[in-house]
């Protein structure tokens, strides 16, 4: 092969792998409830809401969350390490189309988000090839 066939295809390749989805593995987990946040002012100002939390792990990383195959929140966060939080999304009142809630990172595969009543809080913390899904029933305080 020539040095310019050569070059074309290694752009070739490195623009592929650039632009491919990156893939992470979602956990889902449930965080236990604290009994001095259940009856905090947050919680209940915000009783009727559905709350995402971005928390740990994001450093100048783009977020996406999509209802109904629509784009409803698109930015480039970073956690603030004084307080361990990225950025809080409230995507209004508990319904049941927030059943049909996703958010992608860094333009990878988007992940399915199910708040319900019960759980209508949601802190999610990025690991590079992890992200982890943390429901809770109570509006978490950051110092």
């Amino acid at each position: 092969m020539t040095l310019k066939i050569k070059y074309l295809l290694f752009i070739v390749i490195i623009f592929t792998c650039c632009a491919s989805s990156r893939d992470y593995e979602v956990i889902y987990k449930i965080r236990e409830q604290n009994d001095n946040l259940s009856n905090s002012k947050l919680n209940i100002e915000f009783d009727s809401s559905a709350v995402l939390f971005f928390e740990h792990g994001f450093e100048k990383t783009k977020v996406n969350i999509k209802r109904n195959n629509l784009v409803i929140y698109e930015n480039t966060i970073s956690t603030e390490m004084d307080v361990l939080l990225a950025d809080v999304k409230n995507l209004g009142a508990i319904s049941e189309n927030l059943n049909n809630t996703y958010v992608s990172i860094n333009n990878g595969k988007y992940f399915k988000i199910e708040l319900s009543k019960k759980y209508k809080y949601a802190g999610i913390n990025y690991f590079r090839d992890t992200v982890l899904v943390e429901y809770l029933n109570y509006y978490p305080i950051y110092d």
